[in-house]
């Protein structure tokens, strides 16, 4: 519950100061929100990879543009993934909770359509991990690194209005499951609304 209001803090000191800049230049800045689907999986150096797994995120964003064309766009996201593992002895199931800073760097071909990419850092905020086999069926906390550094590189569409849709890959550039040395990979559709 703490790290619930912590969250819920962060949020709201982001969208202020984002409506702030939004305030001072509103042909140059603005402030939303977003949120949407997460697909993921984790992968090793060996190709092992475990079945796809479907989570969500929410948050909010600023974005401030540097020109017609090029914009800078930080974000403040929870995100929440997970991963199943499955052979005939056993099953795993994972849950991972992150609090997501993406910072994205977008180019404007055209005025409503956008590439984006840029780095990321994670901070996990809740790890559970259930484990079904013929023997036995526990559940626990697992302690996985709790800083995550990645990459995102995705496209979207933005309305005039300021309605958003967009798909972003991220890729782990850092083992973050301890001993089994897995990477997550993430794919998220989402959809945003300008304030």
């Amino acid at each position: 519950m703490k790290t619930l209001f912590v969250y819920i803090a962060l949020c709201i000191g982001f969208v202020a100061t984002a409506q702030e800049a939004t305030t001072h230049s509103k042909k140059n800045a603005e402030a939303g929100i977003k949120g949407g689907y997460n697909f993921t999986l984790l992968r090793n150096a060996d190709d092992n990879e475990s079945d796809r797994k479907s989570g969500f995120h929410v948050g909010v964003y600023s974005e401030s543009y540097i020109s017609d064309h090029v914009s800078i766009q930080p974000e403040l996201l929870f995100s929440r993934i997970g991963h199943t593992f499955e052979n005939d002895s056993f099953k795993i199931k994972q849950r991972l909770d992150y609090i997501n800073l993406p910072v994205l760097f977008k180019i404007y071909p055209a005025e409503t359509f956008f590439f984006e990419i840029g780095p990321q850092i994670g901070y996990v905020i809740s790890h559970k991990e259930e484990t079904e086999s013929f023997i036995v069926n526990n559940e626990r906390d697992y302690n996985p690194d709790l800083f995550n550094w990645s990459a995102n590189a995705g496209i979207g569409f933005k309305t005039l209005e300021g309605f958003t849709i967009s798909a972003r890959y991220n890729y782990d550039l850092q083992e973050n499951n301890g001993e089994l040395n897995y990477y997550n990979d993430l794919l998220q559709v989402s959809i945003g609304f300008r304030f």
